[in-house]
């Protein structure tokens, strides 16, 4: 008994995913007819409890006037009209913002940092720096043979690197000048006086004043002479000043270190 009821259920659910499929692909049909609309449902069959298939259809037919669809898309637009009038009403009753956020919105962007811009390309013709009086003419220094940077003949005046920015450009712009002579004090004796913060002006050959602002003065020896933070490139338009400096070595002849002073240009 059991055996023939799991099979006649079998059955009936075999039968119930047919009829579902099938009824499933003609759910809606919809076929025009002398120009009228006509909508087929039909409902899958059903099997009674005596085991009968009985089938069971409803068909429900409705049938639109042409003049439908236009009234439709009236109604559309009236309604598309009516919620454009309410957003200009809502609109109409919005008040400016206060003065404060227009004050912090300046603030931010003020505060933005800005891509640095260096002065046009002018060679320089003098520095001057009064705080520890130092104020020579400029000539032009190129390489020596062995790709090391001249140095000025001259005790008297400064030289600057004429492979380095002008000063105001981006990047380090090299000056150099001697310390002393047999003679005495040469142009940049007082070099290593100098103090962050104080100014160092330079002349340029188009009539405008690059100035710069020490933020450092270092001491290196020659031998371990830190060439890229001396000459590497900077994000803004910086001055690097060196003359000789440390103890004097007889034999040689020369200075065992360089005093090194760094200047960045102060805008406006």
């Amino acid at each position: 008994m059991a055996r023939k009821t799991t099979r006649t259920f079998r059955m009936y659910l075999r039968l119930l995913r047919r009829d579902i499929a099938r009824s499933a692909r003609r759910l809606i049909r919809t076929r025009r007819r002398r120009g009228q609309l006509t909508i087929v449902l039909t409902r899958p069959s059903l099997r009674t409890s005596n085991g009968y298939l009985k089938k069971w259809r409803a068909k429900r037919t409705s049938r639109a006037s042409p003049w439908l669809g236009v009234g439709f898309a009236y109604t559309l637009l009236v309604v598309g009209f009516a919620a454009m009038g309410y957003g200009l009403i809502q609109l109409s009753d919005l008040q400016p913002a206060p003065p404060q956020v227009y004050a912090a919105a300046r603030v931010a962007r003020e505060s933005t940092p800005q891509r640095p811009v260096g002065m046009q390309r002018s060679v320089p013709v003098r520095v001057s720096m009064p705080d520890v009086a130092i104020d020579t003419s400029l000539i032009q220094l190129g390489k020596r043979d062995d790709g090391t940077m001249e140095t000025p003949a001259a005790y008297d005046v400064a030289g600057w690197y004429k492979h380095s920015p002008t000063p105001g450009e981006i990047g380090p712009s090299v000056i150099t000048g001697h310390v002393d002579n047999y003679k005495g004090a040469a142009v940049f004796f007082r070099l290593k006086e100098l103090q962050p913060g104080q100014r160092v002006m330079v002349a340029r050959e188009d009539g405008s004043v690059a100035t710069f602002a020490v933020t450092k003065v270092e001491q290196y020896d020659q031998d371990h002479f830190p060439t890229e933070a001396v000459y590497g490139n900077t994000p803004d338009a910086e001055l690097r000043l060196i003359t000789c400096g440390g103890p004097f070595n007889h034999f040689s002849g020369a200075y065992t270190q360089n005093t090194v002073v760094y200047a960045a240009v102060v805008h406006g």
